[in-house]
């Protein structure tokens, strides 16, 4: 950590454990692990390090992570088993986890919960409207205050699940929107890095960027997004802005031609 320019107990940990891993890569002749900024935080950290430098000790906040609505810990087994950071027991067992989680959100999106008093009665106690008519299992586990123990009562899964297979079916339903939004950015973002900046952009000029930001944006001058990422002081933030102020001046050109 020291060498590298971090602080702290964790940031030095997870360095060992990348340099160990690419070590024993090296020693295959395999190529090199890269993990993305998009599916773990230690990629986030090995990003910022290697592309963007260090002008003060680093630390690793959940702010520095564009796509931290996917980083969380209850899906790290989940984003870093296919890495081959696992053994195959391991990697088989969070197959059959994940095997098991799609087969229960399927089943939720296509049991139907009719109305009935115990319904009706169940959302009173919660404070949740009431159902006024019947509607998927999913649906119905997507309002705030229903739980999927709830659902449970009224649709039971053919085989009982494990606490966390249980808990990501309630997470992965409830907040099925958010994370396909997320998953459309980082898809968004990987294509859009190589997209190309004009020489005579006007940064000053750009709204939600930080004056520090539009001061080295108008130094350096990159020629496509991907550079402009890599800037010593620029944040993922400062990006987002920045292609975001892109799609909107493309879409204004395409309204304005004839």
């Amino acid at each position: 950590g020291q060498i590298n320019g971090t602080s702290g107990y964790e940031e030095a940990a997870a360095q060992g454990l990348y340099a160990a891993l690419n070590v024993i890569r090296r020693l295959e002749d395999a190529p090199p692990l890269y993990i993305p900024r998009s599916e773990a935080y230690i990629g986030v950290m090995v990003d910022d390090l290697v592309t963007r430098g260090v002008i003060e000790p680093y630390r690793l906040f959940t702010s520095r992570a564009e796509y931290r609505l996917l980083l969380r810990h209850d899906n790290a087994d989940v984003r870093l088993a296919h890495y081959g950071i696992a053994d195959e027991t391991f990697k088989q067992d969070v197959c059959t986890k994940e095997a098991r989680v799609e087969a229960e959100l399927s089943r939720l999106e296509r049991t139907q919960v009719p109305v009935s008093e115990e319904l009706s009665r169940r959302l009173a106690e919660l404070g949740e409207p009431p159902a006024t008519a019947t509607q998927p299992a999913a649906q119905l586990l997507r309002r705030v205050k229903v739980t999927l123990a709830d659902i449970w009562r009224f649709s039971a899964p053919p085989a009982p699940l494990t606490f966390e297979e249980g808990e990501q079916v309630e997470i992965r339903c409830k907040y099925a929107g958010y994370f396909a939004r997320q998953e459309r950015d980082v898809q968004r973002f990987q294509n859009a890095e190589t997209r190309e900046l004009p020489a005579d952009m006007d940064y000053f000029s750009i709204p939600g960027i930080p004056y520090e930001a539009k001061q080295r944006f108008s130094e350096v001058r990159p020629i496509n997004l991907g550079q402009a990422g890599r800037i010593p002081g620029i944040r993922s933030s400062d990006i987002a802005a920045l292609l975001v102020y892109l799609e909107k001046v493309s879409r204004e050109k395409q309204t304005a031609r004839p």
